[in-house]
Order: structure tokens, then C-alpha cells, then sequence
């Protein structure tokens, strides 16, 4: 019974945070700040001065009152040059989108880094490749038999 209580605590904090008005600034900030920020995607809007962020950040709130009625748009598709002299694709979301899952990433990446394998190190924030040499360099010297 404990554990339901505290997954509908879980659920309930969760809720409260991507419905705060902080956490939606917060994500509106993210996306705008970050060095892809004026890069449009299909619909080719992107978000330019203060008047246009406070749009976003209520139109965040619309999304997460009804987040049934929320339909992500189609990626905007780029081809960048790889090393070797080959193109890659690069999907880029429209602005809208990336705020939605600026907004949403904040109440659940807390919960994934707390439940996943303290011994993994891809792809995981504040973790680097560096990190997981350092983990196997620790581990290696520890002598492992009891003799």
C-alpha cells in the first residue's frame, strides 16, 4: 500500500511541476537558449523576443491541460555532411514541440536517473565517457579474490 501512496505522490508532484508556470518558463528558456534555439522546424516559426515567449509559455499550459489534444508535428528533415564525406539526416522538431518536451523532460528525467544502473554511462546527463574510464580504471585495481 506504501508503494502506491508514493507513486501517487510521484504522479501528483509531477503533475504539479509541468503545470507550474516556473517550469514552463524554465522549458521555454532552454529551447530558446540553446544553440539550436533559432533553428525553425516544418512549420518555420521561431520564437523571437519576450512577447513571443510568454505565447509559448501559455501555450504550454493549453498543451498540458489537454495533453490529448497535443499532436506533435513532423520533423524537419536536413541533410549534414558527415567526416568521411557522407550525409546524415537530421530530424529537427518545430519549436512548439521542443518546448513540450523541454517541459516534460524536467519532471521525468529525475525519476530514470534515480531507477537506472548506476554502472551506465551512455547517453546519460552529467556522464561522460571519461566517467565510465574512470569507473573501469577503479574497478580493475580493486583486487577482486579474497586470497
Amino acid at each position: 500500500m506504501a508503494i502506491k501512496n508514493d507513486k501517487k505522490s510521484l504522479y501528483d508532484l509531477q503533475r504539479k511541476l509541468i503545470q507550474s508556470f516556473a517550469a514552463r518558463v524554465i522549458a521555454v528558456r532552454k529551447v530558446v537558449t540553446n544553440s539550436g534555439g533559432k533553428t525553425a522546424g516544418v512549420d518555420k516559426k521561431v520564437l523571437r523576443g519576450p512577447s513571443e515567449y510568454f505565447s509559448m509559455v501559455n501555450r504550454l499550459r493549453e498543451i498540458v491541460i489537454k495533453p490529448k489534444e497535443y499532436k506533435a508535428q513532423p520533423l524537419r528533415r536536413i541533410m549534414i555532411p558527415k567526416p568521411n564525406g557522407g550525409e546524415r539526416p537530421l530530424g529537427i522538431p518545430t519549436i512548439e514541440d521542443r518546448c513540450v518536451q523541454a517541459l516534460y523532460n524536467m519532471a521525468i528525467d529525475p525519476i530514470v536517473e534515480t531507477n537506472s544502473d548506476k554502472n551506465s554511462f551512455g547517453f546519460r546527463k552529467e556522464r561522460s565517457t571519461h566517467d565510465a574510464v574512470a569507473y573501469f580504471r577503479n574497478y580493475m585495481d580493486k583486487k577482486v579474490s579474497p586470497s
